[in-house]
């Protein structure tokens, strides 16, 4: 990590790297939920449209 060199815009390039990892952290920290609660009613619909589908065969 330590290995090379930015010259004069090290201090910026780290601060940016660092705010771009916080960030992704807190988007995916707070989407994780909602799209894990979007992808479980998807996924019980289209079970639930197979079982239908079966029944009136």
């Amino acid at each position: 990590m330590g290995e090379g060199g930015f010259g004069r815009y090290e201090r910026e390039m780290w601060a940016v790297v660092v705010f771009a990892v916080l960030i992704s952290v807190v988007v995916h920290g707070v989407a994780a939920t909602p799209v894990t609660a979007y992808l479980d009613r998807r996924a019980a619909k289209a079970a639930a449209g197979k079982e239908a589908g079966e029944e009136a065969s």
